[in-house]
């Protein structure tokens, strides 16, 4: 559930959606979601002050939450 709404939440932001790439690790306990963007796009990802990435973060943590799992997510270099 959390990479579609990953998707869903992130793909508006971007200039070019086409290239984001989102790599999900799995494990017993944490949903790992490393998140990888152009450049061009990386400041529409990131938001003034990180408020956007922050924002991200904390609805797929809710998200987790309700589902039992813990939830990180990365913003690649």
């Amino acid at each position: 559930m959390s990479l579609e709404l990953l998707y869903h939440l992130i793909e508006p932001l971007l200039d070019h959606p086409e290239n984001l790439r989102v790599d999900h690790i799995d494990t017993e306990e944490v949903d790992i979601f490393l998140i990888s963007v152009p450049e061009g796009d990386r400041g529409h990802l990131l938001g003034r002050d990180g408020k956007t990435a922050d924002s991200l973060r904390a609805i797929l943590t809710r998200a987790g939450e309700l589902s039992g799992r813990n939830v990180v997510v990365d913003i690649l270099d």
